[in-house]
């Protein structure tokens, strides 16, 4: 094939593009320590690690400029730059306890990285090294048991593959059409025809691609949406072009996305719940009940549940989060009963020691005893997504919120019998 006379401004503009990468990720990585201090203070970040990290990266841009072998070798370079990144970012995990919000910026630092890599090779060395390393992590921290850190890693990982390997495709067919182009400029006009929407198609696809790109490295806000987005498009696009396997994939990778977001969603408003003022006053805790086993009727009116509130039940709190309190624990009872042709769901209290204790009750599918503990933990779930759908994070926005008001919750259940949550509140 001869030499197309474009290449070497190709070439430099390829490099041009690589090094203003190299350069923003060492920039952006140095960036993030300062929104770690100014909104998670007291978390493990010290900063020597980090800078040691980004002079890694600048110093191998400064190479560049000076260094021919480093100039062709820089995507591999920054390649194993990254690793270095995964490495430092396992260590701040580990410091910090396995703590979520870590876990959650995983989710977020791993996929910007992965979409700045030049060639589906890369991106999936680097998949592998930053599995490996998030799954000894996870080890290390008695936290592979989770249903998200190590699958959602993967979900994420696993699209960064699809896309890079969809690019290089769509930029093999851009280059394939423009020789066709030149090669047929004699040719009849049905030919011509065909070799202009060869191009436009592969240019409309190069085009979505790069826009994906965008959003999974700048939108870190919302990079699961991205990921939602772009998948359902290359089924929409390219879907005749695409295995059945390649299908199946892409359409596992949507339902582990919007759960994922869901996930996320969730996390933001338990952090919001966490970090909202208490206005203090009077809540009648019945009438929250009972508004809430309306709207539960109203959004499944075939189901016959039974809900027996007692009346008079007030406390001092916040109206909006004891509203939560409620929302999340008759949700919990009315998932749970699904199964019960008899399901009842009470909501009362009782006088001990001087204090009043509150209880929601159900007669649903309960739970053993022996994993009572793990309930309030984010993402800790008894049941599969299959038997009975959630995200996890509800009984622990429960358990915050009373926390927040000087209580406790804790639950009593016994497997096809059904469940008891328990909980005091003492804001004064």
């Amino acid at each position: 094939m001869p030499e197309r006379e474009h290449q070497p401004a190709s070439v430099g503009n390829g490099t041009a593009r690589l090094r203003t990468i190299v350069a923003l990720a060492g920039a952006v990585y140095l960036a993030w320590w300062f929104m770690v201090e100014l909104l998670l203070p007291g978390s493990f970040n010290p900063l020597p690690g980090r800078l040691a990290v980004v002079a890694a990266d600048w110093l191998l841009l400064a190479a560049s400029y000076r260094s021919a072998w480093v100039q062709r070798y820089l995507s591999a370079l920054f390649t194993a730059w990254a690793c270095l990144l995964v490495v430092h970012y396992c260590y701040l995990i580990v410091g910090n306890d396995g703590e979520t919000t870590w876990w959650v910026g995983t989710f977020v630092t791993f996929a910007a990285v992965s979409m700045c890599m030049q060639s589906w090779r890369e991106v999936a060395l680097f998949s592998l090294f930053s599995l490996a390393c998030v799954v000894g992590v996870a080890a290390a921290e008695g936290q592979l048991a989770h249903s998200i850190y190590v699958p959602g890693l993967a979900t994420i990982l696993l699209l960064a593959n699809v896309t890079k390997r969809s690019q290089a495709i769509a930029h093999d067919a851009m280059l394939k059409a423009e020789d066709a182009r030149n090669a047929s400029r004699k040719a009849d006009e049905q030919r011509f025809l065909e070799v202009s929407q060869a191009r436009e198609a592969a240019e409309a696809a190069n085009r979505e691609l790069e826009a994906f790109s965008y959003s999974v490295a700048h939108d870190l806000r919302a990079p699961l949406r991205s990921i939602d987005g772009f998948s359902n498009a290359l089924l929409e696009d390219h879907g005749s072009t695409l295995a059945p396997v390649a299908h199946d994939y892409l359409e596992r990778i949507q339902r582990n996305a919007k759960l994922m977001g869901q996930l996320i969603d969730a996390l933001l408003e338990l952090g919001r719940i966490t970090r909202t003022d208490i206005s203090v006053q009077r809540v009648d805790l019945s009438e929250l009940a009972r508004a809430t086993a309306e709207r539960l009727k109203e959004f499944e009116p075939e189901r016959a549940v039974e809900f027996v509130i007692d009346d008079g039940l007030a406390e001092q709190g916040d109206s909006a989060l004891l509203g939560a309190v409620i929302e999340n624990l008759f949700s919990n009872a009315w998932k749970f009963t699904r199964n019960r042709k008899n399901a009842r769901i009470e909501f009362g209290s009782r006088r001990e020691s001087g204090k009043t204790i509150y209880f929601v009750r159900d007669n649903g599918a309960g739970f053993n005893m022996e994993s009572a503990s793990k309930l309030f933990r984010v993402f800790q779930r008894l049941h599969s997504q299959d038997e009975f759908a959630g995200n996890g994070v509800g009984l622990a926005t429960v358990h915050r919120i009373l926390q927040r008001h000087g209580g406790r919750i804790w639950a009593e259940g016994k497997i096809g019998e059904g469940a008891s949550f328990h909980f005091t509140l003492d804001r004064r």
